[in-house]
């Protein structure tokens, strides 16, 4: 709404609600995570909105791969401060598999940068609560996670708030393009 100036519908944020309360029954309230953490995750979800913002800003100017080279560039010298007191040096196993994650973290940014450059990003960004519904998925499948029936109420209500975004994003698009 401020940086990208595109319209968010009330109905929207009907859904983006649905979703988040989907998100909240799925993580619930533990009473052992501190302020300062939780604050921490909120402010980190804050400044990830600013940065998706700012991809969307930059549409028109910057080239997706230009826009993730400056993120490392961004990223090593901050996470170097903690890491002189951290490292940790990991086996040959361990290695192979950080390069693996960084190969597929790259594709996976550059597509995440193309879809945000290409439509709006309150349709973009209510894709991505789904992604708390795959992370449900794989620990259940490869860690034998075991979920509460709120779990599975968060998982329609997430994907309740997605699918009913798009949905009406859709229409609203092709509302706009008949007017035009």
């Amino acid at each position: 709404i401020f940086i990208v100036k595109e319209r968010v519908y009330s109905s929207q944020w009907v859904f983006f609600s649905l979703a988040f309360a989907g998100v909240i029954a799925i993580q619930g309230f533990d009473e052992r995570v501190s302020l300062f953490y939780a604050l921490l995750g909120v402010g980190g979800a804050i400044f990830a909105g600013i940065a998706y913002n700012s991809i969307r800003k930059l549409k028109s100017s910057d080239h997706p791969l230009v826009i993730i080279f400056y993120f490392p560039l961004v990223t090593v010298p901050v996470a170097s401060i903690y890491l002189i007191n951290h490292w940790l040096t990991p086996t040959l196993f361990e290695l192979v598999m950080l390069i693996g994650i960084g190969v597929v973290t790259q594709f996976a940014q550059y597509f995440l940068t193309k879809a945000y450059q290409s439509d709006e990003v309150s349709k973009i960004s209510s894709i991505q609560y789904i992604g708390i519904v795959f992370g449900l998925f794989f620990g259940f499948v490869l860690f034998d996670e075991t979920y509460s029936s709120y779990s599975g109420l968060g998982i329609v209500l997430v994907l309740l708030g997605v699918i009913l975004n798009v949905i009406f994003k859709n229409r609203m698009d092709a509302k706009a393009i008949k007017s035009a």
